[in-house]
């Protein structure tokens, strides 16, 4: 027996859908029309839409190393050409805790020193 509750006009599976977290570049990208009919189809169907979310992109290799070595979030973005909230926000998209406003860290150490140049023992 079919239940009663399963959608199965296209416009209640894609209600369903985009209320269970599915984004309108997804449904439209399933569904084989365009991101505006997907809208457009929503909204016709009374559902709520939510706040648009920027996609932040994933950070460029070394920028979560440089925060961690000690540099502020506004140096970080300095040095990889980003602003301080596109930097922030990859950062936390990254998954590291920020430090506190205006405590910046001492950067890592190393226990080893590759500046100084080997020494031979003597008789060797």
């Amino acid at each position: 027996m079919p239940d009663p509750n399963s959608p199965t006009d296209p416009t209640d599976e894609l209600v369903a859908a985009y209320t269970t977290g599915q984004t309108l570049e997804a449904l439209a990208a399933a569904h084989g029309v365009s991101y505006h009919q997907v809208r457009n189809t929503l909204l016709a169907a009374g559902a709520t839409m939510r706040p648009p979310q920027k996609q932040t992109q994933a950070a460029p290799p070394g920028l979560v190393d440089a925060y961690w070595h000690g540099l502020t979030i506004r140096a970080v973005g300095a040095q990889f050409g980003l602003s301080y909230g596109v930097t922030r926000r990859m950062l936390l998209a990254s998954g590291i805790g920020l430090r506190p406003r205006g405590t910046p860290i001492e950067p890592c150490q190393s226990p080893y020193n590759f500046d100084e140049t080997p020494q031979r023992e003597p008789g060797a």
